[in-house]
Parts: C-alpha cells; structure tokens; sequence
C-alpha cells in the first residue's frame, strides 16, 4: 500500500498451498493438540482435561473421536452434494470441536463418551456448510 513492493520481491518469493484437514489421520492428529497442549503452560491441564476432568481421568482422549468427526463432516459434504473431495477448513474444525465441548461439558462423568449424534449436531452448527455453499455459489459467480 505504502508502495515498499520489494518488501514483497524479497520475502515473499514462494507461494505455498495450505491444505485443510483431508483425512480422518489429519483429524486425529488435531484433536490431538486438544489431549495433549496444556493451558496454562505446565499446568497439567489440558483443554479436554479441563472441559471432562472426570472423564478425562478415566481415559477419555479426543483423538479417540477422529473417525466420528471426520464421518460428520464427510457425511454432511456428501449430503449437501458438496463438489470435490472434503477439506476441512480449520476454522470450522475448531469450531465445531469447540460446539462438541461447550455443549456436553455438562455430562462429564468417567463412564462419558463422544457419540455419532453429537459429532453430527457439533458439525452442523460449525457454519461449515454454509461457508462451502457460500464459496461454491462465488465460484459460479452468483
């Protein structure tokens, strides 16, 4: 803006594609960040302890729900007959992991499991279908 464009020609030579999450592998390996980064630092809380501290210490893992989560996604891609193969944005990820523990965090107890129905519903209030429509009807120019 400021007309500094070698500041582009210098730093900014290579462009590089960023990929949302394509596998229920990719999946695991995000819910992952949830079991195992403590907040605060060395606290010894994590965000799935935080939200499940019962269930939590009876081994509950989010990673345990890769397939669940990324089944919701993918059915939700395939019945809104979504193009393309599914990608999963992180910010809708995020979000719906986020719907998945404000919603249920309620229900914790040791016995505590994620089911389909509730990934289904976490998934649908993401905005991920209606950010997909959105983006598809940008591309038709409508």
């Amino acid at each position: 803006m400021r007309g500094d464009e070698q500041i582009v020609a210098r730093f900014m030579i290579e462009e590089f594609q960023f990929y949302g999450i394509r596998s229920a592998e990719e999946t695991a390996t995000c819910l992952n960040g949830y079991d195992q980064t403590e907040y605060p630092e060395k606290s010894g809380w994590t965000f799935t302890r935080f939200f499940y501290p019962d269930a939590y210490e009876a081994g509950l893992r989010l990673t345990e729900s890769a397939h669940l989560v990324w089944n919701a996604f993918a059915e939700l891609h395939h019945q809104a007959a979504l193009p393309g193969p599914l990608e999963i944005p992180m910010e809708y990820f995020s979000r719906a992991v986020e719907n998945a523990l404000l919603e249920t965090a309620h229900l914790d107890a040791a016995d505590f499991k994620f089911n389909p129905d509730l990934w289904r519903f976490a998934v649908k209030r993401c905005g991920y279908l209606k950010a997909q429509r959105a983006a598809e009807n940008n591309v038709k120019g409508g």
